[in-house]
């Protein structure tokens, strides 16, 4: 960043935190926190028919710059965004070679690459259903698709919020009326479901039945193997912790977690 265009950049950047710190100087001196990243991903987000629908009133440098915070705190939502809509999705620039391949075989790709981040890292859905913006992601799980991501969506705003994971399987003694997936489309996105307390703690409903195995990145299935692993993980720290000293109290699964 040593060239004209990066130095004038950064001097209007300090020019406008210097305006900030003038007109409010106590929030500004605790608070304020520069950044400086790349705007082509938000250039595409404004460019989304979702975003021009959320702010058909604005003007587009408006969008871009709304964008350019949700890339700072979503990365994986404003990418889901853009690769959820193919023409807007071929229109990246990744390489100066990417003319040579076929726009639907690049779009497919960052298909593939998005259905990989979204298994690795999971959805909090509750936060999609808070916050409708970082909604996307949900369309890239394993066994939903843009159609039965917006049905859990809006069983979640409909009936609150999910609590357990196992809420949303179909059986005969399930009451949930958050329940929308059959066997094999539940053991497929179970995983990647993740009902994380934070967002939770935000609603009224009484949040002691909560199961820390739902926030963890595995299925239903493994969850008594799991435990075990981060139990003994636990035992070890503690007994490496104590050095000399003799550790007996083995931890539980849900403490350890």
């Amino acid at each position: 960043a040593s060239s004209r265009r990066a130095r004038a950049l950064f001097g209007v950047i300090n020019q406008v935190t210097e305006k900030l710190v003038e007109l409010h100087p106590h929030e500004a001196a605790e608070n304020l926190m520069t950044y400086v990243v790349d705007q082509r991903l938000a250039s595409m987000m404004a460019q989304t028919k979702l975003m021009a629908s959320e702010m058909a009133e604005h003007e587009e440098r408006t969008r871009v710059a709304v964008a350019l915070c949700r890339c700072l705190q979503d990365p994986a939502a404003a990418g889901a965004a853009v690769v959820a809509e193919r023409d807007v999705a071929s229109l990246l620039k990744l390489h100066k070679l990417q003319a040579h391949v076929p726009a639907e075989d690049r779009v497919d790709m960052l298909t593939q690459c998005m259905l990989s981040v979204v298994t690795q890292v999971g959805v909090d859905v509750n936060l999609m259903n808070a916050h409708p913006w970082r909604a996307p992601p949900l369309q890239f799980v394993a066994g939903l698709g843009a159609r039965k991501a917006k049905k859990l969506l809006d069983l979640c705003r409909a009936h609150g919020p999910l609590l357990k994971r196992m809420d949303l399987i179909v059986t005969p003694d399930n009451p949930s009326p958050l329940a929308c997936m059959g066997d094999v489309v539940f053991i497929n996105a179970c995983s990647a479901l993740r009902v994380d307390k934070r967002t939770v703690d935000t609603y009224s409903t009484s949040y002691d039945e909560h199961d820390p195995f739902d926030d963890s990145r595995n299925t239903h299935e493994h969850y008594d193997l799991v435990g075990k692993v981060a139990a003994d993980a636990v035992l070890l720290l503690r007994i490496q912790e104590a050095g000399e000293n003799e550790v007996t109290e083995t931890p539980g699964a849900e403490e350890a977690l």
